[in-house]
């Protein structure tokens, strides 16, 4: 029987050796931040938004990596402005 993994979006509001990460629902959980003093890790800062999971039944959550749904929404619609303003003449 496989688990139950959940991923969520999530904004960075303190970062130490427990990242403080408020959920898109609006609730805030604490992170533990296993690359804290690891300079090779994942540096975060206020405002970052990162991928949060968790499995079914687990402890808690966990940074996965950063959010990039975002930029690439944005980068996809420039594109298609773009294709369409060039072969729109046509």
């Amino acid at each position: 029987m496989s688990a139950s993994i959940f991923h969520e979006k999530g904004t960075v509001l303190q970062v130490g050796e427990v990242v403080k990460v408020q959920k898109s629902d609006g609730t805030v959980v604490d992170v533990q931040n296993d690359a804290y003093e690891n300079p090779y890790g994942m540096q975060f800062e206020s405002g970052d938004k990162v991928m949060l999971y968790s499995q079914e039944g687990g402890a808690g959550y966990f940074i996965q990596d950063y959010w990039h749904l975002d930029g690439i929404v944005l980068w996809s619609i420039v594109f298609l402005v773009a294709v369409v303003g060039i072969f729109g003449k046509a």
